[in-house]
């Protein structure tokens, strides 16, 4: 079995939905779009994520040769009736990024 697919099969084993793989290549198509969207996105593109700098993998980490995206399906999760309409599932899966 191949180390891609030993991956892919780790991570749903973990509970994701999907895996995907592609190369540490740049995104170029994406930077410029951003750039061309750069008033509209200003609050998106400066913040300390620099979606831009993320966009050429390798600037950030240059001996990366992949990237690995996963997919968690957070509506799978049953949640505390309680909670229910009162505090949303993604909080309640813990699927989000803290400030």
């Amino acid at each position: 079995m191949s180390l891609t697919q030993d991956i892919k099969e780790y991570a749903f084993d973990l509970g994701h939905s999907n895996v995907g793989i592609t190369t540490a290549d740049g995104f170029p198509e994406y930077i410029e779009d951003l750039k061309s969207r750069h008033e509209t996105y200003t609050w998106h593109l400066e913040r300390p994520r620099q979606p831009i700098k993320g966009a050429q993998p390798r600037s950030i980490m240059p001996s990366a040769k992949s990237i690995i995206s996963l997919i968690y399906d957070y509506h799978k999760e049953s949640f505390p009736e309680p909670l229910l309409g009162k505090i949303a599932h993604l909080y309640q899966a813990r699927c989000y990024n803290c400030p």
